[in-house]
């Protein structure tokens, strides 16, 4: 191979890496593949030299370019990759919470309530029992409670599944980051507009569904928001601002217990 046919290092390799390593280093934003931020940008320097491979002529500056840039890629997915999949199923877990409701004492409980984004909260609910199901990013025999009445444009909430986070965006204000229970709140559009301690932002995005009768019942959370959260999580985006939630001090003790 004659040496013009090599690509210029100086002209098309390092402009290419030292973009990729500076904003690598500058930028930190939670759109990320992991703990660390990455953004990359993709350039390629064309000349006028054509390479053919498999019968397609190629620029030569942008083969060896996207090769680098593939490169620099896998090596970023292989430190960060962990941390990208364990966000993306902690997305997928918040788009609902399902469970069956079962009493762990003798006497019944009673609940029918529905609530459509916090604005039209409709009936009655008063629960305190375990439940077979998942939610807050957690699984099996879990804790439960709802303490719910709504009258269209005016109730209150308190609901409570597994162990509180108070870290968690979904679950408290940020005024509220070192609740040690879980928190009430008003709900129905009269009432919030008109009071305050309303529920946190990403609440104002989710439909509750309870039925319990007697010893036994279901619930349903659901979170369109979370939905969306979890397909542009692909690409690093997250408009939830969840990815990066800590295990609060109260969960952390009670797991050691």
């Amino acid at each position: 191979m004659k040496r013009d046919e090599f690509p210029d290092f100086r002209r098309e390799i390092l402009p290419v890496a030292r973009l990729v390593f500076s904003f690598h280093k500058t930028i930190d934003t939670p759109h990320s593949l992991g703990d660390k931020s990455a953004i990359i940008f993709v350039v390629s320097i064309e000349n006028k030299r054509p390479n053919k491979i498999g019968g397609c002529l190629m620029p030569k500056s942008r083969m060896f370019s996207s090769i680098f840039l593939i490169i620099i890629l896998a090596l970023g997915f292989l430190v960060n990759g962990c941390a990208y999949l364990k966000n993306r199923g902690n997305d997928f877990i918040d788009i609902m919470d399902l469970g069956i409701s079962v009493n762990d004492r003798i006497e019944p409980q009673f609940g029918l309530y529905i609530d459509f984004f916090n604005i039209l909260p409709l009936g009655y609910s008063n629960i305190e029992s375990k439940t077979i199901g998942f939610g807050n990013r957690q699984g099996g025999w879990l804790y439960y409670a709802d303490e719910s009445w709504g009258v269209i444009v005016w109730g209150k909430e308190k609901k409570g599944l597994g162990e509180l986070n108070p870290l968690d965006p979904h679950r408290t204000r940020e005024d509220q980051r070192d609740a040690k229970e879980w928190p009430r709140y008003n709900v129905g559009l009269v009432r919030m507009l008109g009071e305050d301690d309303s529920p946190p932002t990403l609440q104002f995005i989710e439909c509750q569904r309870v039925l319990h009768l007697g010893w036994i019942g279901f619930f349903a959370h659901l979170r369109p928001v979370d939905l969306a959260d979890f397909i542009l999580g692909w690409t690093t985006l997250d408009i939830a601002g969840d990815d990066h939630i800590k295990q609060s001090s109260a969960a952390k003790s009670s797991d050691k217990k």
